[in-house]
């Protein structure tokens, strides 16, 4: 994730964004430091109403945090839950395509060589369903990054899709900003490396955990960054996929810690995946104690331990545990179908 400060999205977004909240929005440094607004406080349910002048954004208390922590642990609970009742929908539906194939015949397919349709048909068919889920993010990133540069939008993605406390502790831009990107640049070298182990954490988790994984890393990451910036009063918006996709990594460095790693604009500088993690870490725990700000190390380090602590804990505790959950689907569906 990119902290921005000052950017074309940030500059054009102000002309669009009107809130209830907000009595009159003029230009400033940063769309979330109106000259002078009316702001009704929604983190403690106050009634009363403040004047926020320039240069004071409004952070929530310490003591306030309790919101994000709690949207971020129930995210995560219906995130996993819902990958269980995936993974059985899934294992029931091929199971049933099974009984009904019976015998089986092998499928008659002729590829045109040279056909750019069959072609992509072709590669699509080849990848696995973690790579085609993968193909699905991506897109879903590079559909974002567009819809940036719609001018009648600006405002929702503004207020939607760029996390900040200032903005107020909601849960949508926790989630959502894990899907923006700073330009072009910042979404191509997330969405190459992203791809670039995709296979290994498919691999190591399957299609429906490896979703849960990735969108609760994102979730956590901004989780991390809320409470830095509540500490450090930065009012700085955020946006990235980087701490999902660390999260993922993380995963991966510990489950192939001798894997070897290279760096994309350095392909001939290679290491294994553990030395890997440990500089993740340490350059990421730097960046925070400098407060240097070209990268938002508090989500990039939020995502990465919880990577690590999914691969050693969270797997046994949640996902080995889902079978209670998967019997009453199961008898609930039985139910149903008599």
């Amino acid at each position: 994730m990119i902290c921005l400060r000052t950017s074309w999205l940030l500059k054009h977004s102000l002309s669009s964004l009107r809130r209830p909240e907000f009595v009159e929005i003029v230009k400033s440094k940063s769309p979330f430091l109106p000259t002078r607004r009316t702001f009704r406080s929604r983190s403690n349910r106050r009634a009363e109403e403040s004047e926020v002048l320039l240069g004071e954004p409004v952070f929530p208390r310490l003591v306030e945090l309790w919101r994000p922590i709690v949207y971020t642990a129930a995210f995560g609970a219906v995130a996993f839950t819902s990958a269980s009742l995936w993974q059985y929908e899934d294992v029931r539906k091929r199971m049933k395509s099974i009984k009904e194939a019976w015998p089986f015949s092998a499928p008659s397919t002729t590829i045109k060589r040279g056909d750019f349709r069959d072609q992509i048909n072709l590669w699509w068919n080849g990848l696995t369903d973690g790579r085609r889920l993968v193909v699905a993010l991506i897109g879903i990133n590079v559909g974002v990054y567009a819809l940036w540069w719609v001018p009648a939008i600006r405002g929702f993605m503004a207020r939607y899709f760029m996390a900040t406390p200032v903005q107020g502790l909601r849960f949508w831009p926790m989630l959502l900003s894990t899907f923006s990107h700073h330009n072009i640049v910042h979404l191509g070298v997330n969405m190459y490396v992203f791809w670039s182990f995709s296979g290994s954490v498919d691999r190591l988790y399957g299609k429906e955990q490896f979703l849960a994984t990735y969108l609760t890393g994102g979730v956590v990451s901004s989780l991390f960054s809320y409470i830095f910036k509540v500490i450090i009063r930065s009012p700085n918006p955020t946006v990235g996929a980087s701490g999902a996709i660390l999260t993922t990594l993380a995963s991966v460095c510990c489950g192939y810690p001798d894997a070897t790693l290279a760096i994309v604009f350095l392909p001939f500088l290679t290491f294994t995946a553990a030395t890997a993690l440990k500089g993740i870490l340490v350059f990421d725990t730097v960046g925070m104690l400098l407060r240097l700000k070209v990268f938002d190390h508090a989500a990039h380090l939020g995502g990465t331990l919880f990577g690590i602590w999914y691969f050693h804990y969270g797997n046994d505790l949640v996902w080995k545990n889902r079978k209670p959950l998967i019997e009453w689907w199961h008898t609930k569906r039985q139910d149903k179908e008599k």
